[in-house]
């Protein structure tokens, strides 16, 4: 009896240790230039026109790059250089997903993406929530506590496009959002 008592704490043991141990071994991995090589490519794999360059930086707790590129047929669309996203990993254990800082050096938008096709039409609802669709309900609350950006740039064309739509937006030098 004790033998059997014995084996199933030991095969208990083992199933509760191998998946702490293995994503251990992933965290580490991850951390390591080849690991986060790996991360890069398998990001720009499942987003078409991704390009992320120099991923660095503690994985998952405060993930940076040199540059991120986003293209389509057309070439690349969107550029971001020396960014960083610092979590509290803490906070998602109450179902709050809380941004510390997201923080970038430059931010180009180098012109507007391809439009893809276009969506089809919604059918209407016959709910009383109105014609306005709910958002979908996240498992987390979404907090962003700090964005900084040193460099934004828009091709004049685009804010010409955007003042010609719908007239000139007070100019601040310098914004900063807090709670």
């Amino acid at each position: 009896m004790r033998r059997v008592l014995r084996w199933a704490l030991g095969l208990l043991a083992i199933l509760i240790l191998l998946p702490v141990l293995l994503l251990g071994g992933v965290l580490v991995g991850a951390n390591t230039a080849p690991g986060q090589r790996l991360l890069a490519d398998l990001a720009q794999r499942f987003v078409p026109g991704l390009t992320i360059e120099g991923l660095h930086g503690p994985i998952p707790g405060a993930p940076g790059f040199a540059r991120l590129t986003m293209a389509d047929s057309q070439g690349p669309w969107l550029e971001v250089e020396d960014a960083r996203l610092d979590l509290d990993l803490r906070a998602l254990l109450s179902r709050d997903l809380r941004i510390e800082a997201l923080t970038a050096r430059r931010v180009a938008l180098l012109r507007l993406p391809e439009a893809g096709e276009p969506a089809p039409e919604p059918e209407p609802q016959t709910t009383e929530g109105g014609p306005i669709p709910t958002l979908p309900n996240l498992p987390v609350a979404v907090h962003l506590e700090r964005l900084a950006v040193e460099r934004i740039e828009i091709p004049r064309e685009l804010v010409a496009a955007t003042v010609e739509e719908h007239g000139p937006a007070p100019m601040v030098p310098r914004a900063s959002l807090s709670r």
